[in-house]
């Protein structure tokens, strides 16, 4: 059955969003798809996932699933695996008629598009608890120490 002939409800026709889309230490070549000022360093799936889950989406998190242009060698910290499917979109409105392609409303109304959502995952990952604390232990760790005179 062609995707686009399933319901928005149907997981199939989720948005798919990747920690590498909104990576600060990534280029558009290896894809990145927001501007790098707007991103987030190092961004985890469970992280997306927290944030938009808050916001009200229903999503859900896919641990195997890797992007294709995540190199599989290196380091497991940096390769980022996992994605977040998300609905965008309602299948019908408040009277219960299916409501055309055109004029489909987003779950959310202040998200109309796949560009949106990521921008608003970047900007509300920084203001998690486990960023902030992990923000808090570096600036600790990096304090400069005095030296003893003897």
């Amino acid at each position: 059955m062609d995707v686009k002939l399933k319901p928005y409800s149907d997981p199939a026709r989720w948005v798919a969003i990747y920690p590498l889309y909104i990576n600060a230490t990534k280029s558009l070549a290896q894809g990145r798809r927001i501007a790098k000022a707007k991103a987030v360093d190092n961004p985890t799936c469970q992280e997306i996932f927290d944030v938009l889950s808050h916001a009200g989406f229903r999503c859900s998190m896919e641990l195997a699933k890797v992007h294709p242009r995540v190199q599989p060698r290196g380091d497991p910290q940096q390769r980022q695996e996992g994605r977040v499917r998300v609905q965008l979109r309602d299948d019908e409105d408040e009277a219960g008629t299916a409501v055309a392609t055109a004029q489909q409303q987003p779950q959310q109304h202040q998200f109309m598009s796949r560009h949106q959502l990521l921008l608003y995952a970047a900007e509300m990952i920084p203001k998690l608890k486990t960023r902030q604390q992990q923000g808090d232990q570096q600036q600790n760790d990096s304090a400069p120490k005095q030296k003893k005179r003897k």
